[in-house]
C-alpha cells in the first residue's frame, strides 16, 4: 500500500526469521517515520546482541519498481550500504537485491539508488548441466526428451525455468 506498510512488514519479517527478542510492535515509533524505525529495529534487534554477519536478500525486487514509493524504499536499502562506511556494525550486514528487470529505468536520483554500488551478478541463461541439477533439486523427474523440450521452450532462461518447475 505504501512504504510505511512496507517497512512495517519487512521489520515483522525480520524479527521472524532473524527471532529477535525485541518485538515490533514495542519498538515502531511513528513519530520518527518507517525508514528510520526499521534502520533502528535493525540496530537494535540485530547489531548490538551478536557479533554475526547476516544477509538481508530482496527477492523480486522490481515488484516494487512501480510502487510510488519505490526512491524512499531504495534510498533506505542505499542508506544501509552507506552506513557501512561509518559504522562497524553495519559492516557485517550484506545486503542481496534480486530483479529481473534493468533498474536504471525505475530509480530517479542514481545517488539514493542501492543499484549502483556492490557487485553485480548477473545470471546466464542455464545449459543442461545446469538444468539437470536444478531438476533434481526440485525433486521433479524429467526424462531426457523432457529435459531437451524444455530446454528448447524457455531457451534455458533462469526466471523461466524456475517458473517451469514451480508449476510441475
Amino acid at each position: 500500500q505504501d512504504l510505511d506498510s512496507l517497512l512495517r512488514y519487512l521489520e515483522q519479517r525480520i524479527a521472524r526469521a532473524f527471532r529477535t527478542k525485541i518485538r515490533p510492535s514495542d519498538h515502531w515509533d511513528d513519530a520518527i517515520g518507517a525508514k528510520d524505525n526499521l534502520t533502528y529495529f535493525i540496530e537494535d534487534a540485530l547489531l548490538t546482541d551478536s557479533d554475526a554477519s547476516f544477509q538481508l536478500i530482496f527477492d523480486e525486487a522490481d515488484r516494487v519498481f512501480s510502487q510510488p514509493y519505490r526512491d524512499d524504499f531504495f534510498s533506505t536499502v542505499r542508506g544501509w550500504h552507506n552506513l557501512r562506511a561509518t559504522n562497524d556494525d553495519w559492516q557485517r550486514v550484506n545486503i542481496v537485491i534480486g530483479h529481473s528487470t534493468s533498474p536504471h529505468l525505475w530509480i530517479q536520483d542514481v545517488n539514493q539508488s542501492p543499484f549502483n554500488v556492490g557487485y553485480r551478478i548477473r545470471l546466464e541463461d542455464f545449459n543442461a548441466g545446469q538444468l539437470a541439477e536444478l531438476v533434481k533439486t526440485y525433486g521433479v523427474t524429467l526424462s531426457d526428451a523432457e529435459m531437451d523440450s524444455l530446454l528448447e521452450l524457455v531457451g534455458g532462461h533462469p526466471y523461466l525455468v524456475r517458473l517451469v518447475l514451480y508449476n510441475l
